[in-house]
């Protein structure tokens, strides 16, 4: 995946798991150092975004803060600077049994005043 994507995805019982709920993983290619906003959303499950390192350990992650009633859309987002490179993004949900289709987002956003770090 490269910065600019959507990707439509569904998670259910077939998926790979992370902390026992369903999650699809996919490599975000980086050509030079951004500052990036992923959103995940979904009106099907509540979702869960995670950013991995190289050894698989979690660095950040998002969840939607509010919580919606059923149907409504929940979007979990993360804005961070991310390196050049390749970034293990994962989408996931609360549930261990969730099932449902997302929509995943990347877009570069414009640096924040000063040039720091930008943090949800």
């Amino acid at each position: 995946m490269r910065v600019g994507d959507v990707v439509e995805g569904g998670l259910g019982p077939q998926d790979a798991r992370f902390d026992g709920a369903p999650i699809d993983y996919f490599s975000l290619s980086i050509p030079d150092s951004a500052d990036l906003r992923l959103t995940l959303s979904s009106s099907d499950l509540d979702p869960l975004l995670f950013l991995f390192d190289v050894n698989g350990a979690v660095t950040e992650q998002a969840f939607d803060p509010v919580g919606q009633p059923p149907g409504e859309t929940e979007v979990a987002q993360l804005i961070h600077r991310l390196p050049p490179g390749c970034t293990l993004v994962g989408a996931s949900a609360w549930a261990r049994d969730a099932a449902g289709t997302y929509l995943l987002r990347v877009e570069e956003v414009a640096p924040p005043p000063g040039g720091a770090a930008a943090r949800p």
